[in-house]
């Protein structure tokens, strides 16, 4: 990129920010959490532990995650879709194939981390991405089918 030639972005400068929420799967039962006390993944243990400690406590388990996307603009040379957590490729791909021809930025890990955040594609193979890395980050379970489009929509709408 540096070898190439390089172009001036102009204003002006708009920035828009919204929380999406991502809705998750039904959270375990207290005796289901009680069961995974004893799997013998040391990782679904502490989750359990830390999820029946929320119980415990009188408070509820969520039932979803409010995502933070943020859109800046520099008027008409570049948009910028910063999103939130580990963010699959494809939202890239997809918002590069929407704005066909518009300069279009896409980055993750922004504003906050809290989960792996798949596409339909990947929440419907499952494994590790679709679902299974989110007791790392806390969450009883994956995310609802939905999530990209929300995604999706929230981008373009900030984005005008």
């Amino acid at each position: 990129m540096l070898g190439g030639s390089l172009r001036p972005l102009r204003g002006p400068l708009s920035v828009g920010f919204e929380r999406v929420e991502l809705k998750l799967t039904a959270p375990p039962t207290k005796e289901q959490l009680e069961q995974r006390l004893h799997d013998k993944n040391k990782y679904q243990q502490r989750l359990a532990k830390q999820l029946l400690g929320e119980l415990a406590a009188g408070r509820p388990l969520p039932a979803a995650y409010p995502c933070p996307v943020q859109v800046l603009r520099f008027g008409n040379d570049l948009t910028m879709a910063a999103l939130a957590g580990e963010v699959c490729v494809d939202y890239a791909l997809r918002l590069r194939r929407e704005y066909d021809g518009q300069p279009i930025w896409v980055a993750s890990f922004c504003n906050e981390i809290a989960a792996y955040v798949p596409t339909e594609r990947v929440l419907a193979e499952g494994g590790y991405e679709g679902g299974e890395a989110m007791m790392y980050f806390g969450w009883h379970g994956p995310f609802r089918p939905g999530l990209e489009q929300q995604i999706i929509d929230t981008v373009k709408r900030l984005a005008k």
